[in-house]
């Protein structure tokens, strides 16, 4: 789940043109307010965001998420990602 955050962070870094500095709450906000995430795309995004926090930042993981609440998570990443680059692609055009 958390290589499938960075995938996010990283193509969020990339569509709103952001810099190194900026954290992937402040990218999810940023693509919010440009139209690129709606807000509840944004919430369940942010969700996901401070899930990675926890895991990154060494706290332990809820024992109750199961290898399909993952397997759901990985997924809503993947077509997170997908959309924000069909969604940049259709505002660049406009």
């Amino acid at each position: 789940m958390t290589w499938g955050l960075l995938a996010l962070e990283a193509s969020l870094r990339v569509c709103v043109q952001a810099s190194d500095r900026d954290s992937l709450g402040a990218l999810i906000r940023r693509a919010r307010d440009r139209g690129l995430l709606t807000e509840d795309e944004a919430n369940v995004l942010d969700a996901g965001r401070q899930l990675r926090n926890q895991i990154i930042h060494g706290a332990l993981l809820p024992t109750n998420i199961t290898p399909g609440m993952a397997e759901q998570m990985l997924l809503g990443t993947h077509e997170a990602i997908s959309d924000l680059h069909v969604r940049i692609k259709a505002d660049l055009q406009s």
